[in-house]
């Protein structure tokens, strides 16, 4: 399924019709819904599609809130909309520069991002506060999963939250937004038994793995696998032990790494003593 992004449009008229166009089902249903959301009726928002008028910004907000769009990406919507509203040559200059803008900074961060392969420690900060981001980071990519509304379902998340952290990843590198879809990107992350984060990251996973054994869904859950095994024995076995569970590590990433994109699994493994 083709994607768009609202940066790729000055005319936010044009933006709704394809946005509409490639909805699931050939947006049917789409246009009420938006309709409703605005607070107009279905013949005045088919109106504004075919520039016979304009929403204002109260319907424009609504709209934006609708589609799931991020903070940045309601204020580029709306800025789009004060140009199609402007009276006067000079106010639409004054709009189409902030527009213009915009999407530079936007060309040049992508520049930058992609050539970056670490994160600073700020932005891994933001990255493991909740296990959402790295779901997303794994699941966009995956063609069933490739767009707000299905990571939202799938997730349990918010489409506005889908979208904040679609734009945090794509903004940092580690998805890259192409051909209608999105891609792994070259920033990559990995927290060292060192970092002051490792805790809050294995905890996000731990708690994800609990909820997994409260599945309602009887087949997912028995493709799952749970194991625990309380055990004593001696220290020349947990040190073999150990050193036998770090090579299916990495014979579990050996597998991993030329894997097509279809599925979002998390692998949590505790070996420790008690």
């Amino acid at each position: 399924m083709e994607l768009i992004s609202v940066f790729d449009f000055l005319d936010y008229k044009q933006y709704l019709r394809r946005a509409i166009e490639l909805a699931p089902r050939k947006g049917r249903g789409m246009k009420s819904a938006l309709a409703s959301a605005a607070g107009c009726q279905g013949a005045y928002f088919s109106r504004v599609l075919a520039d016979q008028a304009e929403f204002s910004l109260e319907q424009a907000d609504a709209i934006s809130q609708h589609l799931g769009h991020s903070e940045r990406e309601t204020h580029y919507f709306l800025l789009c909309v004060q140009l199609a509203r402007a009276g006067t040559p000079r106010l639409r200059d004054q709009f189409r520069k902030q527009l213009d803008e915009i999407r530079q900074k936007r060309l040049i961060l992508k520049e930058r991002f992609q050539v970056k392969t670490t994160l600073s420690v700020e932005d891994q900060a933001t990255y493991y506060s909740s296990w959402l981001f790295a779901a997303t980071h794994m699941g966009a990519p995956v063609s069933s999963l490739g767009t707000k509304e299905a990571l939202a379902s799938h997730f349990g998340m918010s489409l506005a939250k889908v979208a904040e952290v679609i734009e945090f990843l794509l903004s940092h590198g580690m998805l890259v937004f192409e051909d209608g879809g999105y891609r792994l990107g070259n920033a990559r992350v990995h927290l060292g038994s060192e970092s002051p984060l490792i805790s809050k990251h294995h905890t996000n996973w731990r708690i994800q793995a609990i909820r997994s054994l409260d599945r309602e869904d009887r087949s997912q859950k028995n493709e799952d696998l749970h194991y625990t095994a309380i055990v004593s024995l001696s220290r020349a076995d947990r040190h073999k032990l150990k050193t036998l569970l770090l090579k299916t590590i990495d014979e579990f990433n050996a597998v991993v790494a030329p894997s097509a994109e279809e599925e979002v699994h998390c692998l949590a493994l505790d070996f420790f003593q008690v």
